[in-house]
């Protein structure tokens, strides 16, 4: 198992022993991994200097671009990102896509990083 999966996976049974013990009301787990991702990536932007890497902006993505958008290369991009955030780490994939000045790209990230989880990890 990859060890970002890991650590997600340890966060997300924390996160339900902390919220059983406080005798808080049940929270769909989906919720508490985009939590722990959002922690992830926010842990993971903190001191990063905006810094620009050629082999992403050979061909800078547009800033508008959207989660709807189809673009193949934002896509292949996007997916190049989600497998080095699940194989490696979060924190890579996140400086990865930082270095494009793309903030698309990290609040795509995020989403896509969810639902893949929760696809891969079905309860």
């Amino acid at each position: 198992m990859a060890e970002e999966i890991k650590i997600i996976k340890e966060r997300v049974e924390e996160k339900k022993a902390q919220i059983e013990k406080a005798q808080l009301p049940q929270i769909p787990e989906k919720e508490i991994v985009k939590e722990i991702i959002s922690e992830r990536i926010e842990d993971s932007l903190k001191n990063l200097p905006p810094i620009v890497s050629e082999k992403f902006t050979n061909k800078p993505l547009p800033s508008t671009l959207s989660v709807s958008n189809k673009d193949p290369e934002a896509q292949k991009l996007l997916q190049e990102l989600v497998n080095i955030a699940f194989n490696e780490s979060i924190p890579k994939a996140v400086e990865l896509a930082r270095k494009t000045g793309n903030s698309f790209l990290i609040d795509s990230l995020h989403d896509i990083l969810v639902k893949s989880y929760i696809e891969k990890n079905p309860k």
